[in-house]
This record gives C-alpha cells, sequence and structure tokens, in this order.
C-alpha cells in the first residue's frame, strides 16, 4: 500500500475533505462541461427555419402575434401562401456567428421584403414580416442574456475545478519511503506527476477562463458592456399585450416651451423636433431639381444637421485630415465662410493619432450650436471650438479623446449664457468618467461640472420645460436622467434602457418625458417628482415594440410618434400608452435621420446609398384598417443618403447630404 498524506496522517477531517475536494472537482468538471457547451451552442448555433416557424407559431398560441398585430389600423391574421415565401437561408453572412449578427441581417427577413415589394397587398407577408423581426429581436437580446448569466459562472466553476483538483492532487500525493533506493527516484517521479498533473488540471481551467472572457469582452457583441451596465437587462417580455402599464397618475397641468422661429440646435429650440415654420414644401425631386431653391457644395463630409440663426446657416465637416465648421447664406446659399481647426487651437487633437468611430458615425456627427452671437461646434476628437458669427476664433478646448467605440455623436445644447456637453465614455466601470459640463458662452470657462459614471452614449442632451423650471435631460444605458441646467445637480433618474447602445435622444410634452430605445422599448416617465423613479407609478407606461434604434421619437400633447426599426412608423397615446396606429413607411427605407413636424406634416429622410428619399406623412389623415398608405403624403426623391435632420424656416427646408446643402422650397 503506497504511503500518502491521506494513510499517514492523524488530523482528523483530512478524509473528508479530500473527498470534498474530489466531489467539487467532479461537480465543477461537469459544470464546466455544461456551461462550456450552453455558451458555445448560443454562440454558434443557427437559427433554423423550422425554430423560426415554431417561435412564431408559439407566440400566436400565447398572444404575441396579437401584442404585435395591437395597432388597430394594421391587417393582421390572413393566412399566409408557402408558395409566396422564398426559402430562408439560416446563415446569410459565412463569416458571422449567429451571436454576432443583427436581426436584419437573415436572409429570410430580406427575402420576406423583397416579395413584399413585389405583391405589397400580401397582408400576410407583411404580418410574418413584422413578427419575424420581433422575434429575430427577441432572440438577439436572449442570447446575450445567456451569454451575460452564463460566461461568469463558467469562470467561477473552472476556478472551483482547479481549486479543488489541486486539493485532493496534493492530498492523495504519494510519499516517499524512508530509507528506500528508490526513495530518490520516486521523489523525481512524483515530482514530475505533481508538476504535469498541475499543468494539465491549469490548462483545462485556462481554457475555461479564456473562453467565457472571450466571450465577455466579444468586439461585436459588446458583452462586456451588457454586464457593466449598471442594472444589468431589464427582461424582455416575449408575452403579453406589448405594453406595460404603470398605476394611473393624476397629471399635472401641461405648461410647454414653444420653439423659437430659429433652429438653434439639434431638432430645433427645445430638442423636440417640432417646427413652427408655416408652408413648409410637400414636393421636390433632388435629381431634376423641383423647388429645389440652392444647393451648395460641403468640402468636408460629416453627418451634423443644419443649424438656423436669422440669415446664418451653420453645420460642419471632418475626414481624418481637417476639422471645419462652415457658415452658408441663408437665402443664396452662397459660403460665407469656414473655419478649420490647427493644432494652434488649443490643444487641439492630430487626426492622425487615430480615433475609433464607425463609418456612420464619422468625424463630424455631433449638430453645432448657437446662441445667436456665436456658434459652437465639437468633433469626434471631443475638440470643441466657439467662433464669432465672422468666423474668427473666440475660444477653444480640448475635452480630451472620448473613449467610443462607435465614435462621439452627442451634439451641443445650449441653456442661458451657457453651453452644455454631455461627454459619456467607457464601459461603465470607472466612476466619474463620464460627465456633463456646463461652459460660460462668451469665454469657455467652466460654469459647472458634474461627474457622473454612465457608459459611452450617443444620444444628445435636450433641454425643456417642465411646469415652471427648465431641465436637461440626458439618456445613457440604463437611465435617463434630469439636471437642473442651473446648477448641475441630479433632479431624477429612472432606469429605461437595457441593450448598451443608446442612440436616440429623450424628448417631452408638458410634464411627461419620453426615452426609447431597441431594448427594452418607449418610457414614458412624469417628470415632476424626484429621486429614483425606477419602479414607482411615476413610470407612466413602457411600450416595447417598434422602438427606435437610432432615431427620436416626436412628442406632442396627444401623441407621441416614433420611428422604429423596418420603417415601422408608429402613434402612441401619450395619456394611455396605447399604439394607435402603425404604418410601414417603405420596404427598403433605413433611417438615421430623425423625424421631424411641420405643419402638422412629418418629415421624413431615408440614408439608402440607392435610391434614397423623403417622405411626408400626415398623421391627422383618418384611414382604415388596410389603408394606412394613404397617410404618406408625397415621397420626393433625395438622391443620396441622408443621415442628418432637417431645420425649418417659412416655406423652406435646410437639409444636408453627406457633402451637399439643400434648400427646399416653392420659387
Amino acid at each position: 500500500m503506497k504511503q500518502t498524506v491521506l494513510n499517514s496522517t492523524a488530523v482528523p477531517g483530512v478524509l473528508f475533505l479530500y473527498y470534498l475536494a474530489v466531489a467539487t472537482a467532479m461537480t465543477s468538471g461537469v459544470f464546466c462541461v455544461l456551461f462550456l457547451a450552453i455558451l458555445l451552442n448560443n454562440y454558434f448555433a443557427p437559427y433554423s427555419p423550422e425554430k423560426l416557424d415554431r417561435m412564431i407559431a408559439e407566440s400566436g398560441e400565447t398572444g404575441v402575434s396579437t401584442a404585435l398585430a395591437a395597432p388597430r389600423t394594421v391587417a393582421s391574421g390572413a393566412d399566409i401562401d408557402p408558395t409566396k415565401l422564398a426559402a430562408p437561408s439560416t446563415l446569410p453572412d459565412e463569416h458571422k456567428s449567429p451571436f454576432n449578427l443583427f436581426p436584419s441581417d437573415y436572409k429570410e427577413l430580406v427575402d420576406l421584403r423583397r416579395q413584399l415589394m413585389q405583391d405589397t397587398g400580401n397582408t400576410a407577408i407583411r404580418e410574418r414580416i413584422r413578427v419575424l423581426d420581433q422575434q429575430l429581436r427577441v432572440e438577439y437580446f436572449r442570447r446575450r442574456e445567456i451569454a451575460a448569466a452564463g460566461a461568469p459562472f463558467l469562470l467561477l466553476a473552472a476556478c472551483f475545478l482547479v481549486f479543488s483538483a489541486r486539493i485532493a492532487a496534493v492530498l492523495n500525493r504519494k510519499l516517499p519511503v524512508p530509507g528506500s533506493k528508490d526513495a530518490a527516484k520516486q521523489r523525481n517521479e512524483d515530482s514530475h506527476f505533481a508538476k504535469y498533473g498541475l499543468v494539465a488540471v491549469c490548462f483545462v481551467g485556462a481554457v475555461c477562463f479564456g473562453i467565457a472572457l472571450g466571450l465577455l469582452s466579444s468586439e461585436r457583441s459588446e458583452l462586456a458592456r451588457f454586464l457593466l451596465a449598471r442594472g444589468g437587462i431589464e427582461e424582455i417580455e416575449e408575452r403579453g399585450s406589448g405594453i406595460e402599464k404603470e398605476p394611473a397618475t393624476e397629471q399635472p397641468a401641461v405648461v410647454d416651451w414653444k420653439p423659437t422661429a430659429n433652429w438653434p440646435t439639434f431638432r430645433g429650440a427645445d430638442g423636440s423636433g417640432i417646427s413652427t415654420a408655416k408652408n413648409p414644401p410637400l414636393h421636390w425631386n433632388v435629381e431634376t431639381g423641383e423647388n429645389i431653391l440652392w444647393k451648395s457644395e460641403i468640402s468636408l463630409p460629416g453627418h451634423s444637421s443644419p443649424i438656423l440663426w436669422n440669415d446664418r446657416i451653420f453645420l460642419t465637416g471632418a475626414d481624418e485630415h481637417q476639422r471645419k465648421v462652415y457658415c452658408f447664406d441663408k437665402e443664396s446659399g452662397t459660403l460665407l465662410w469656414d473655419y478649420e481647426l490647427e493644432a494652434r487651437d488649443s490643444d487641439a487633437v492630430p487626426l492622425q493619432m487615430g480615433v475609433n468611430l464607425n463609418e456612420d458615425t464619422g468625424y463630424a456627427a455631433p449638430t453645432p450650436a448657437t446662441d445667436g452671437e456665436r456658434v459652437y461646434a465639437i468633433f469626434a476628437t471631443c475638440d470643441l471650438v466657439a467662433l464669432d458669427f465672422d468666423g474668427n476664433l473666440v475660444w477653444s478646448k480640448n475635452l480630451g479623446v472620448p473613449d467610443n467605440h462607435y465614435g462621439y455623436a452627442a451634439s451641443l445644447a445650449f441653456y442661458k449664457d451657457r453651453l452644455l456637453v454631455q461627454y459619456d465614455q467607457g464601459d461603465g466601470r470607472k466612476a466619474n468618467e463620464s460627465k456633463l459640463i456646463a461652459f460660460k458662452g462668451s469665454d469657455g470657462s467652466v460654469v459647472w461640472e458634474t461627474p457622473r459614471t454612465m457608459m459611452n452614449s450617443w444620444p444628445s442632451p435636450i433641454v425643456r420645460k417642465i411646469g415652471d423650471k427648465f431641465q436637461l435631460l440626458t439618456g445613457a444605458d440604463p437611465f435617463l436622467i434630469s439636471y437642473d441646467p442651473e446648477t448641475g445637480q441630479e433632479l431624477w433618474r429612472c432606469k429605461a434602457y437595457s441593450s448598451g447602445d443608446t442612440a436616440a435622444s429623450p424628448t417631452g410634452f408638458g410634464t411627461t418625458v419620453f426615452a426609447a430605445n431597441g431594448q427594452p422599448g418607449i418610457t414614458a416617465v412624469d417628470a415632476t417628482a424626484s429621486g429614483d423613479l425606477t419602479g414607482t407609478d411615476k413610470r407612466l407606461w413602457l411600450v416595447r415594440t417598434c422602438a427606435p434604434d437610432a432615431c427620436s421619437p416626436i412628442a406632442t400633447e396627444k401623441y407621441l410618434y416614433s420611428l422604429g426599426p423596418g420603417a415601422f412608423l408608429q402613434c402612441i397615446e401619450i395619456a394611455s400608452g396605447e399604439v394607435i396606429w402603425e404604418l410601414e413607411i417603405d420596404d427598403y427605407a433605413t433611417f438615421y435621420s430623425s423625424p421631424s413636424l411641420a405643419d402638422g406634416k412629418i418629415y421624413l429622410f431615408d440614408k439608402e446609398s440607392k435610391g434614397a428619399k423623403a417622405y411626408i406623412i400626415d398623421p391627422e389623415k383618418a384611414v382604415q384598417e388596410g389603408q394606412e398608405k394613404e397617410m404618406i403624403l408625397a415621397v420626393n426623391p433625395m438622391g443620396e443618403p441622408i443621415f442628418a435632420s432637417p431645420a425649418f424656416s417659412d416655406g423652406r427646408i435646410y437639409i444636408r447630404s453627406e457633402t451637399t446643402l439643400y434648400c427646399i422650397g416653392t420659387p
């Protein structure tokens, strides 16, 4: 019988410890294999056509399809003709894993949209697209929840496996026999066995650890940001009506801040996207020149929106070599001046240093702002400049290149004499890495600075009048937060985001504020309260369908209009949270430009690379079920993609493509 620690020691409990270590190692090993199999299946297993059909069938039995068809003007319930459905392809891009595929990447959805273009009256195909798109989105986030929950457990199981296996190996180690001729040889063999055994156990643990860590830090899936977001991912509701309501509360009287005649910031003076301009044009054609009063070339690309002040139009452009602010004459389109940022401007960042951004964002995504005396602009490098109306530098600063994987895109806001900057960055792990800053417009001095532990985000800060006071509204996963623009003090917060990526800016009307994002949906909050409103009756309702990925919504006294993925425009009754109608704009339209409301019409600009269009919608036009398209008053060819949002003045629309500024109006 070999001599080991177990049968040679008189210490009580050693045998129990050995069996406990063995049992723990075996159990941990089983869990390692189990979690590893779950995570690998979650990452690599494709969606089969049968699974998608089963998901749709199950949703029909449990009420999800009914919920998706809840809008009163959307037809549903027709039988699907299998002969009109294309054979789906489960993995259209062999270079992408199913885990990294966005719902819109699936070939079946693309095939169905193509068929709908050929058979636009087929309500069965339309309904299948709606349900399939919703189910794919649910599955997309479900896989991330599985990874978020499974990866830490795999790490924990691997640690237990290594630790317990090491304890068991030490306790069962063969001891050398004193005086034996083979003692030295035995010690040498035992040493090699222990070393190789430890290496083997550590290797298995390291593999499990590496796989779990790889899933947590996946570049495309960005799971780390899901896990590190405060509060985590909210539960995705797969069943029910699609609307969650909190107990009704009595609403204070509505007091709203009316937009001014100028258009000084992103989506207007109050960030609402609502213009008081009269008689904006309904029909034009960029390709033929119909109702195009003038167009002017912009020497550098950009997605910032134009802003207006009296007879001036301001916007920005930038590439990997230059950053410019432009000033155009509003009546003629003449370039009055442009200002190029150079190294002499404070501590401006050389673009050659490299800025992390996505091509859809670019170097000039943030919209500038003006107070009527100066124009302020910020770029992807977070170089911030103030210029007078003659193009002379007043002051400049660099906030530091932000840690933002898509590129900085938050537009500037203004309140009284101060410029407001939402500088969110990082993954939310470092306390106070992000911040809100108020600069004095005249000299750039800091009026106040409020640190915040939020991850990188893309919504723009919005100043709204709530009751008799102004509030600064910000959105970043997971909170919609309101601040006092006078002091920077936080007023209230509410959980309203759960997908990691947030792009749509908050908006509001009266005393109700809205946050919209792909997950969990569109949240309505009573902005007269204070403190953390999550889980209280101050969160008035949550609508989970048709929430936007990028476009900011429009809020009026009665209705909220939201432009969601798949080119679906949705109308929600603010008082109840009920979806009133839903309109599919176009089968191939995609939107980054936020909707605008002018003279009672909704203006939408498409970003499709081929055949881009502008759509004018009459939201008040009464329609019957199946006649939603009658709300579309005009479809106007734009000729090139539009990412920016328009600016309005009486009888005119100002909109920019990447390299051209257009003035649209009737001669």
